[in-house]
């Protein structure tokens, strides 16, 4: 297996770490920029050198593109996960850790290297897996986003290695830039009690909603991008479903209840540009591997950067005829977490008593950047004052322009 230089360098950050002592290696990189490449890559060697290699993660979808990479790298992989035929005597098991609970591990034999995708998800899970069951294999752990449901450290391991910064890759062209990210309004849904309605009533009352007055305007210069949309609920899904159908356009839906081969003859038709808008709830903001999408309409506030940056990431992969991915921010998210798709999130400062949330308002001024305190005041003409340690700043936030709509980071 070939890999591009900035992964190459990735994979010497790993072992370094591991020549040093390190047990448990929890490395970061942004989404899209090759990761499972490189575990693939890292399985093929441990397992040519006769170790037994388990790959764990968290999704079905993610078990089948592991296993897929592994396949194109030349080794002999099994699959433990659901009614799926097991292979004990592949070399490398590639395994859901949904199964490995429900079947209490049976049969699971102890292998020479533990890796694990998307280890930000499955918290507990995972931490009983390093720290129980295997305390003394090498383990490295893959995410995006190396921080846990708080927003701060992942305690289960030892070192967190981030040698290829997001802007890096996108230097290197291997990810898109996001240009334009435009923030043209954030909806108020403060009126609609979408539990005491009815369906018919909320899918009634979503349809005025879900157009938040300009949404299809404000997509049509890029009404000729494949596009994902991620929404909060079931409810407000369906409802945008019905405003897309009645203005012609093909949209198909994908949510929990949508069984297996559903998801991926809609997953296939979206590639191959049978329908033009890809609406989610939860299930297609990490893990999905789509290139074609060029374009993300973000519906769903969320307070977890780590959710956002995952969605983002869904865009960002470089597709023939792409230069630049585009955002439709209709949720505030910008606002909400100061960091641009195009700029380095500071994974470096989060602690165990400070979260990645904590650490970007810290720096966009939001929060004191003393002592950390919200309780802070406008001072007018000179920016902001703490009121708990009385310091003074110029506080950063992000700016849109007022006649294209595109916003810009605080930095």
């Amino acid at each position: 297996m070939e890999l591009r230089p900035q992964q190459l360098l990735f994979e010497e950050a790993i072992r370094d770490a591991y020549r040093r002592g390190v047990r448990c290696v929890l490395a970061t990189a942004p989404c899209g920029f090759g990761k499972g490449v490189v575990m693939a890559d890292m399985a093929f060697k441990a397992a040519t050198n006769g170790r037994e290699v388990l790959v764990v993660t968290n999704r079905r979808v993610v078990v089948l593109q592991l296993q897929e990479h592994c396949h194109n790298a030349g080794i002999h992989t099994g699959i433990i996960m659901g009614d799926i035929a097991r292979d004990d005597d592949a070399p490398v098991q590639v395994a859901s850790i949904q199964t490995l609970e429900r079947r209490g591990y049976d049969r699971l034999k102890k292998p020479g290297f533990l890796l694990i995708d998307e280890c930000h998800n499955m918290y507990a899970a995972y931490n009983k897996l390093i720290r129980e069951r295997f305390p003394d294999v090498q383990v490295l752990g893959l995410t995006a986003t190396p921080v846990g449901p708080g927003g701060s450290h992942i305690k289960h391991f030892d070192e967190i290695v981030e040698p290829i910064k997001n802007s890096e890759v996108i230097k290197a062209g291997d990810l898109l830039r996001v240009h334009p990210y435009l923030a043209p309004s954030e909806p108020d849904m403060g009126g609609i009690n979408l539990k005491s309605a009815s369906r018919d009533e909320v899918g009634t009352r979503v349809d005025a909603v879900t157009v938040y007055g300009d949404i299809f305007k404000e997509w049509e210069p890029y009404n000729h991008l494949q596009t994902m949309v991620v929404l909060p609920s079931r409810a407000v899904c369906q409802g945008f479903w019905r405003q897309c159908i009645a203005r012609g356009i093909t949209a198909k839906i994908v949510d929990g209840t949508t069984d297996q081969d559903e998801r991926n003859e809609t997953f296939s038709e979206f590639r191959e540009e049978g329908c033009q808008m890809l609406l989610g709830v939860d299930v297609i903001r990490e893990g999905l591997d789509l290139p074609i999408a060029q374009c993300l309409i973000d519906l769903q506030p969320t307070h977890q950067f780590r959710v956002w940056w995952q969605t983002v990431g869904r865009i960002k992969r470089p597709h023939a005829g792409q230069d630049s991915a585009v955002v439709l921010d209709f949720s505030g998210n910008l606002w909400r977490h100061l960091v641009h798709p195009d700029q380095d999130p500071p994974w470096g400062e989060v602690t165990n008593d400070s979260a990645i949330e904590e650490v970007n308002e810290k720096r966009a001024g939001v929060r004191c950047p003393v002592c950390g305190s919200k309780d802070i005041y406008s001072i007018k003409g000179h920016g902001y004052k703490c009121e708990k340690c009385k310091h003074e700043w110029q506080t950063k936030k992000p700016w849109v322009c007022s006649s294209c709509k595109q916003a810009l980071a605080p930095w």
